[in-house]
């Protein structure tokens, strides 16, 4: 064993095993016992170390500055490029979050590359050849962004308001341990980027215990109006994990809202933490997994690690830590054992209501 494995094997346990394990499929028995039976964590790290190593040595490839044909890239793929955003670094929250070249989302695809062009933020899905199978495989379209600095919310707004997007997932606070982790988008106003305007209309907000639903009329300076509503998970803390079920709440209502096809599925949904990574491709994990779970639950072999590292060759650092790579079997877990029992359901919920009349 390896000294990380070594090392997480003894901080980290899975805590949201059921006692009757008669309803667990297969495939997660595999990752989360060894062959005595025995409760282990031994896969979940070695996974993760390897996603880890498979990072570093994509990331070496994006930024050395050797021919790319002189780089081993990880199991064959095509070294990513990073051709822009390092020079842009005031538009950027933390400075080693930067975008590859093929998923980057640009404010207007017809424009070179220039500073009104560039926000932080990427398109990411997972492109397993067995999502393909799936009846609503067009709904597991995201795009991860970092949350928005207080120059660049009329950035943040505008890449919405182009994209068509209609469901945001905010997954974290505006201030965490008294350090700004998001400026406050949501707060109606005028966001200027660059020779555009935004204009933002709050028209709704309740709260739910850690979440709070919040509907919005926008409008990009003369255009049409277009309803956007968030769903907002307060209580979970940068690099570290929330409470499983309401993780489960929010995705449920991703699910029932796209269900009710207010919106072409091919919009995708916007998810952002504070850096676009760790917490948005956990949460995206989470979305993937289950969506799949309702459709088949004996799955051929444990898919959470080639999701993930799809997700991490689309942005860097997707599913930051440890912690947040357990946080997905222990939400799954938890979904698994429960998932004939009724759930509070977020789509009940006035605002909801509202907003799907509009």
């Amino acid at each position: 064993m390896n000294p990380f494995e070594e090392n997480s094997a003894n901080l980290f346990r899975l805590r949201n095993i059921p006692a009757d394990t008669s309803v667990l499929p297969e495939w997660i028995k595999q990752t989360i016992f060894d062959k005595n039976g025995e409760a282990s964590t031994n896969k979940i790290n070695e996974d993760f170390y390897k996603l880890e190593k498979l990072e570093q040595k994509r990331l070496v490839s994006a930024l050395s500055l050797l021919p790319s044909g002189l780089l081993s890239s990880p199991l064959g793929e095509i070294p990513p490029k990073v051709s822009c955003g390092i020079e842009y670094g005031h538009k950027n929250r933390y400075k080693d979050i930067f975008l590859y070249d093929h998923s980057r989302v640009k404010l207007n695809d017809h424009e070179d590359d220039n500073i009104e062009n560039y926000i932080n933020a990427s398109y990411v899905k997972p492109n397993l050849d067995f999502l393909g199978q799936l009846n609503n495989s067009n709904e597991l379209n995201y795009v991860a962004t970092q949350g928005p600095l207080d120059g660049t919310m009329g950035d943040f707004w505008k890449c919405i308001y182009n994209l068509g997007t209609v469901l945001i997932l905010s997954l974290t606070d505006e201030v965490e341990n008294g350090i700004v982790k998001c400026s406050p988008f949501w707060k109606s106003g005028i966001y200027k980027s660059c020779q555009d305007s935004m204009t933002v209309n709050l028209i709704d907000e309740e709260r739910d215990e850690n979440i709070i639903i919040r509907s919005f009329s926008i409008r990009k300076s003369n255009g049409l109006d277009h309803k956007v509503l968030q769903v907002h998970l307060v209580n979970w803390p940068d690099m570290g994990i929330s409470d499983p079920r309401e993780i489960i709440k929010v995705v449920k209502l991703k699910q029932d809202l796209l269900n009710l096809n207010l919106t072409d599925s091919k919009f995708p949904t916007l998810v952002h933490c504070s850096a676009g990574c760790g917490r948005t491709g956990t949460c995206c994990t989470i979305d993937v997994m289950i969506n799949v779970l309702q459709q088949c639950r004996d799955l051929p072999y444990d898919p959470i690690f080639d999701i993930v590292n799809d997700f991490r060759k689309q942005r860097i650092s997707m599913v930051q830590a440890l912690r947040q790579y357990y946080l997905i079997y222990e939400v799954l877990l938890i979904w698994l054992s429960q998932e004939q029992q009724p759930l509070d359901r977020l789509i009940d919920r006035d605002i909801i209501r509202k907003f799907i009349s509009l």
